[in-house]
C-alpha cells in the first residue's frame, strides 16, 4: 500500500504520486473494542493483488450479501477499477491488522445525482463486531462531506439484519421491496472537529449494488 508519508506534500496539504492527489490525513490508527490497534489508510493500486486474493477466498455468504447475489468474476480489469481511484468522486479506505493484512474496506462512488454517493463496506468475518467498520464508515463519511457530498445511498439484501440494524442506528431512510432494501443517509456538514468522528455505528456496513460494468461498489 502506498503511504502518504512516502510522497511529497504540497502547500495545499495534498500529496502527489503518479498524477493522483492523495489526501494527507491518512493513515490513521484506530483501537478496536478488544484493544487491538488497526491502521486505516487509502486503498491504492498496490493493494490490487491482495484484494483479488481476498475476493477469491471470501466465504459465499459474505459475497452474496456484498453483491446482492453472485459476485463478478475477479479479473485484472475489475481490480484496476476497484483500486485506481481519484479520491474525490471515487474514494476507498482499507483497514489493516498489525501484521499488515487488509481486514476491511469501505468505499464510495459518486452517482449521477450531484452530491450523492453510493457507499459499501465489507469486513473480514473474524474482525466483525469490534468497531472497525464503525471507524471506516465515520472516516468515509467525513471524507465525502469534505469533497462536497451531502448524502450516501446503498442497496442491500433486506434479510441482512446487521445492515438493517446499522441503518436504524444512524437514522437512515429505508425502503424495502421484493427482498431488496434501498437506503439514504444524510451526511453531516464537513468539519475539522474530530468530535464529529465519535458517533456510534454498527460494525457491519451496507452496500451491494452492481452496475452494468460488473464492478462492485
Amino acid at each position: 500500500m502506498i503511504r502518504t508519508s512516502a510522497v511529497p506534500v504540497t502547500r495545499t496539504g495534498v500529496a502527489f504520486s503518479g498524477g493522483v492527489e492523495f489526501p494527507v490525513d491518512f493513515p490513521r490508527t484506530v483501537r478496536l473494542r478488544d484493544g487491538r490497534p488497526v491502521e486505516v489508510g487509502l486503498l491504492t493500486p498496490a493493494d490490487a493483488a491482495e484484494l483479488g486474493a481476498a475476493l477469491r477466498a471470501a466465504d459465499a455468504e459474505t459475497l452474496r450479501r456484498r453483491f446482492c447475489g453472485p459476485p463478478p468474476r475477479v479479473t485484472p480489469r475489475l481490480l484496476r477499477y476497484l483500486t485506481e481511484l481519484d479520491y474525490v468522486r471515487r474514494f476507498a479506505l482499507v483497514t489493516r491488522e498489525p501484521g499488515g493484512r487488509g481486514v476491511g474496506i469501505a468505499r464510495y462512488e459518486a452517482t449521477d445525482e450531484p452530491g450523492v454517493a453510493e457507499v459499501a463496506v465489507v469486513v473480514d468475518r473474524a474482525w466483525r463486531r469490534l468497531g472497525g467498520a464503525s471507524a471506516l464508515v465515520r472516516m468515509l463519511g467525513e471524507a465525502a462531506a469534505q469533497r462536497g457530498f451531502t448524502r450516501f445511498t446503498a442497496t442491500y439484501l433486506a434479510a441482512n439484519r446487521p445492515v438493517a440494524e446499522l441503518l436504524d442506528d444512524v437514522g437512515a431512510k429505508q425502503v424495502i421491496a421484493d427482498g431488496i432494501g434501498e437506503m439514504e443517509l444524510a451526511l453531516p456538514a464537513a468539519t475539522s472537529d474530530r468530535k464529529a468522528r465519535s458517533g456510534r455505528l454498527s460494525p457491519v456496513g451496507p452496500g451491494c449494488k452492481l452496475d452494468g460494468r460488473g464492478d462492485h461498489r
